[in-house]
């Protein structure tokens, strides 16, 4: 054999070598093995020359690789979670596939399974987890996050979202839709959040107005009425998002389950959804963050704090309504309160304390009425005379 001698042409002389050649001598000329020219031999007589190409040597079925079927149900569950708008992430379709099927997996392998799948497209090397410093308070209540963000009804307007997190365990305490994010909305959301969960330690903010005035001098309604429940008021730095980074985190994965339903064509409706997300979030959704967790279980694993002054007192309640046309305020529990007609139809809050009652002015802030409420006693009026300040007697005294 004359010129060079490429490794197909060893293959194809050894594979055509007559019978009676000496195979033994031409392999140790080539350095190749009898074994290995005997199945090149094999593989010619089988399938010609294309028996002679190189072919892969790691195994058809390697030891511990992960089944095609449960390949496949990753895969499935995966595209469930992503058109739910739910986060499909390997820790999440891990979970899924252990809780619904049964079937654990690492989220490693998992990872590996979607690459494979081209589920997965891999990023370059990012800033490792380990960099960032991260902080959570000890205990439920310590401490919340409040910020607010947009969302597009179904005819184009713009309306906003103001969420509510608790620091320690992830829980979406309130999510309230409004047409615009003003202090008084802020003020009903955190109130909704306080009849479900109690009063936390301490509130941190942004600087946007609807949180926290401007300086000392121009507080806004948010900001007044959390001093005068004793609720220390923190506030980010200028153009520092990460300080509230778990409820700027919570929007996103909001965000990504909005986008998933139909869209809202009213507040209301995307009230209902926000409901709806608020539950799944909370009580199904186990979160990365808090060991795979369940916001609401690992807020129910202690027992909340409470603010300064409030610890040996029943816990305190916030009750929004409006003034009825008697001119008094119903806080539940059969409870009434008397303003005066002058109030009648105005959105207020009842702010209770053991049995220490104050009545606020939910767009300004102006305390309407403060008093101590008698036990046994379901009414609590206004200390006016009878018949001396209803509408129609002031009607009768201006016919008169």
């Amino acid at each position: 054999m004359a010129g060079k001698v490429t490794a197909m042409d060893q293959k194809m002389f050894l594979a055509t070598l007559p019978e009676g050649a000496n195979l033994a001598e031409w392999c140790r000329k080539f350095g190749v093995s009898r074994q290995t020219a005997y199945k090149w031999r094999r593989r010619f007589a089988a399938e010609g020359v294309a028996g002679l190409d190189d072919r892969p040597r790691a195994p058809k079925n390697p030891h511990g690789r992960t089944e095609v079927l449960v390949e496949d149900l990753v895969v499935s569950i995966r595209k469930d979670l992503a058109d739910s708008g739910l986060d499909f992430g390997p820790a999440s379709v891990a979970d899924r596939l252990s809780s619904w099927h049964g079937i654990v997996l690492a989220d490693a392998t998992v990872w590996r399974i979607l690459t494979r799948r081209g589920q997965i497209n891999p990023h370059p090397k990012k800033r490792p987890r380990s960099s960032w410093k991260r902080f959570e308070r000890q205990r439920p209540n310590e401490c919340w996050q409040g910020d607010d963000t947009h969302y597009l009804l179904a005819s184009g307007q713009e309306v906003r979202i103001i969420n509510i997190l608790d620091d320690h365990s992830r829980l979406n305490v309130d999510s309230l839709a409004a047409t615009q994010c003003r202090s008084p909305r802020v003020w009903e959301s955190f109130c909704r959040a306080v009849s479900r969960y109690g009063l936390p330690m301490e509130f941190l903010n942004d600087n946007g107005l609807a949180w926290i005035g401007r300086n000392d001098q121009t507080p806004v309604v948010f900001q007044t009425n959390l001093a005068r429940l004793g609720v220390r008021q923190l506030h980010s730095s200028p153009y520092h998002p990460q300080t509230c980074g778990k409820v700027e985190r919570f929007h996103q994965t909001q965000r990504r389950w909005l986008n998933a339903q139909s869209v809202a064509a009213t507040v209301e409706e995307l009230q209902e959804l926000l409901d709806a997300f608020r539950a799944i979030y909370n009580e199904q959704r186990p979160h990365r963050a808090i060991g795979r967790r369940t916001p609401l279980s690992m807020w129910e694993a202690q027992a909340p704090a409470t603010p300064p002054g409030h610890a040996l007192e029943p816990q305190a309640t916030i009750a929004s309504c409006r003034v009825l046309y008697s001119g008094a305020v119903s806080a539940g529990n059969n409870l009434r309160i008397g303003v005066g007609v002058e109030w009648v139809g105005r959105a207020v809050s009842v702010i209770r304390i053991g049995d220490h009652a104050t009545v606020v002015d939910t767009d300004t802030g102006e305390i309407i009425r403060e008093l101590t409420l008698e036990q046994g006693r379901n009414y609590h009026g206004n200390g006016r005379p009878r018949g001396g300040s209803g509408p129609n007697r002031a009607k009768r005294r201006r016919d008169v």
